[in-house]
């Protein structure tokens, strides 16, 4: 029986022997017909590509030169590709070098193992026909066209492959030099010129200039880093010069821009748990600055930032785990977000929030009070950060929404001190609402300065009791419902107002108390930025908890300050300009229009017809303004006796109305009244 055996496996050995020389024969053959074809095969590909890149771009591509040189290794000279009609050139470049890896060619990869690059130029340009799109080049199709199109598109497995194409597609090698990127947009441009990069055994080094409107370099850039394929790459930069990097690519004349004395980046692979990958994202800076016209009119500016960030890529998911951290000037926050259903029709933000539920958490975090407000990041918070306090402050939120129930959107965010005190009130301190103050303001054009005082020295002033009851409880009504009994925030109201603005998808709704309209007209500027509403927020924090002034204090100085029409600034003037009375003289239906048009009051004759009759969603909001009054006893069923639906306006507003026609009306989204939408509470 053991010789059998033995037979058995010599026979099996000599098999194995035979099947790996054939393995081998047809691997040489395969070499061979690779070897002898590969110059067809290299002329196929690149006149290929080219036919491809003109087919959806309408470019020209022109190759100087191109052939191999050594067994794997492809060499490219002055390739060009251009607009055939203005023959402004996209990229160009004089030297293209690149080793392919033999073995991933089998299983139809290509992988590269060396890559060399000399006197390359792209350019990238904004033009006013862009505007609309998101092209960056110039003259031709927008550049979303040079993307596959798919019915459907899995966000987590993109981010999943690109990522691991990051790290597991790295070339050994890799050597540019006089390398330039420029990003230009109508009457800037801004040049990245990279005068040598090298990787080599891991290492990155590497040297860039960048030219701001000028022959001379502004910014001088190290670059330095390591690469390890498969696992972990870290990048690292230390800026010397102006610093500021200005990119030319939003609308009109500002322009996005960043700054930093260092900076670091690093993306670490972190394992696989079943079909889950999860990565350790980590960026670093010092003396940095950010601006762009949408979060705020000056740079953001901090000593020290960094962000962690532990991510984890599944099937249907990407989450941020809880261990992820934002800290800014040393005030931390630790993160958990969650997003479910990635597979959206179109890749954008509207998209992935209608598709699945998406969750963000902000876990409690307690911050020193007497350095959280000097930390908060210059130019974003410019009353703020001159507040000086003692105790501790705790905050915590949480967002959740199901796309297939958005009305049910969840928001709870607090804000709660523990033996807090404002030892200095700092730049908040100019205005005291405890007594008259001068109010300034601009006018809507921004061409001149309004001012006036906020007392008795001014004869439009009017005393919370000396104007009308039904004109108070109108304007808390439309516009904060539950003023005199909440700390300056309705989350109810917050909640709602951001539930419909994802339903529509643009700002339909605004979630505001009074008491951060009085601050924003107080202290903050008309411009909608993203900074305006967080330091707006802080603000009213801090005089709500402070107790400062009075609810009633508060209101009388609201409605003797907004904007209540065309240089029209508070009740006494605007009962004047509308009815020709004084405002303690307002009756039930005057008081409602003048609370309705506090959103938009210089478009106050939108509520009109051109023969002067009023509109019919007008007569709908006053009969729920009326309704709602009613149900709160603020109004007896005695006013709504004979209550007129319109109202009739007297000198100068009415021969205004009679110069205006709604042709001048822009709409607003803010102008919608239905009793579905409108809150008040």
């Amino acid at each position: 029986m053991n010789i059998s055996i033995f037979k058995y496996l010599k026979k099996k050995s000599f098999f194995l022997k035979k099947a790996n020389g054939y393995l081998a024969a047809i691997l040489l053959l395969g070499l061979m017909a690779g070897f002898f074809l590969r110059h067809p095969l290299l002329s196929y590909g690149i006149h290929k590509a080219k036919d491809k890149l003109q087919s959806l771009t309408g470019d020209t591509v022109t190759v100087e030169q191109y052939g191999y040189a050594g067994l794997n290794r492809i060499v490219i000279k002055n390739i060009k590709v251009y607009s055939p009609q203005t023959h402004d050139s996209l990229f160009r470049a004089s030297f293209i070098a690149v080793r392919v890896k033999i073995f991933p060619l089998f299983a139809g990869k290509v992988r590269f193992s060396e890559i060399q690059v000399k006197g390359a130029d792209l350019h990238l340009r904004k033009t006013k026909e862009d505007k609309q799109g998101n092209s960056l080049l110039p003259g031709r199709k927008n550049f979303s066209s040079l993307i596959r199109k798919q019915t459907e598109y899995d966000v987590a497995s993109m981010c999943r492959k690109i990522i691991g194409n990051m790290l597991g597609r790295m070339p050994s090698s890799v050597r540019l030099s006089n390398c330039r990127l420029r990003l230009s947009a109508e009457d800037r441009e801004t040049v990245f010129f990279l005068s040598a990069l090298t990787l080599h055994h891991e290492q990155l080094q590497g040297r860039a200039e960048i030219f701001d409107q000028g022959p001379a370099p502004t910014t001088m850039i190290e670059i330095t880093g390591r690469l390890e394929p498969h696992r972990k790459m870290t990048i690292g930069l230390i800026a010397h010069g102006k610093k500021e990097i200005i990119l030319p690519l939003s609308e009109g004349t500002t322009s996005v821009s960043f700054q930093f004395d260092s900076a670091m980046f690093s993306l670490c692979y972190a394992g696989r748990k079943k079909d889950s990958l999860w990565y350790q994202f980590l960026l670093k800076g010092s003396h940095a600055g950010f601006f762009h016209p949408a979060l705020s009119s000056e740079a953001l500016r901090v000593q020290t930032c960094s962000i962690f960030a532990s991510v984890c890529f599944a099937p249907d998911f990407i989450q941020l785990d809880s261990s992820s951290l934002i800290d800014v000037n040393g005030i931390a926050l630790h993160l958990y977000a969650r997003k479910q259903g990635t597979r959206v029709k179109k890749i954008t933000l509207e998209e992935l929030l209608k598709t699945g539920t998406a969750e963000i958490i902000i876990l409690p975090s307690v911050w020193d009070a007497s350095t959280f407000f000097t930390n908060l990041p210059e130019g974003l918070f410019s009353y703020v950060c001159t507040v000086k306090a003692s105790g501790r402050l705790r905050y915590c939120m949480r967002f959740f929404l199901d796309a297939s129930r958005i009305d049910s959107l969840q928001f709870v965010s607090s804000l709660k001190a523990e033996k807090f005190s404002v030892l200095s009130w700092g730049a908040l301190g100019a205005i005291r609402l405890d007594s008259s103050f001068r109010y300034e303001t601009v006018n809507p054009q921004n061409d001149s300065l309004i001012s006036f005082w906020v007392g008795p020295e001014n004869p439009d002033f009017v005393p919370l009791e000396k104007i009308s009851p039904y004109l108070i409880y109108s304007v808390m009504t439309s516009e904060d419902g539950s003023f005199m009994y909440h700390k300056g925030f309705n989350e109810e109201s917050f909640r709602k107002a951001l539930a419909d603005n994802i339903k529509h998808w643009r700002f339909v709704r605004g979630g505001s108390t009074i008491t951060m309209q009085l601050v924003k007209n107080l202290y903050l500027s008309r411009r909608k930025v993203i900074a305006r509403k967080i330091q707006e927020s802080l603000i009213v924090w801090l005089l709500e908890n402070s107790r400062l002034y009075s609810k009633e204090r508060m209101l009388e100085v609201y409605l003797n300050i907004i904007e209540w029409g065309p240089g029209i600034y508070g009740i006494g003037q605007a009962a004047r300009f509308y009815f020709n009375k004084k405002p303690h003289e307002l009756t039930l239906p005057e008081s409602i229009f003048l609370a309705a048009i506090i959103p938009k009051p210089l478009y106050y004759y939108s509520f009109f017809q051109e023969n002067g009759v009023m509109k019919p969603f007008y007569k709908d909001y006053a009969a729920l303004i009326k309704s709602f009054m009613l149900r709160r006893n603020q109004i007896t069923p005695h006013d709504t006796v004979h209550f007129p639906e319109a109202v009739t306006l007297a000198y100068p507003a009415a021969a205004a109305l009679n110069k205006t026609t709604d042709s001048l009306f822009v709409p607003d989204s803010l102008f919608i009244f239905d009793k579905n939408i409108l809150l008040f509470e």
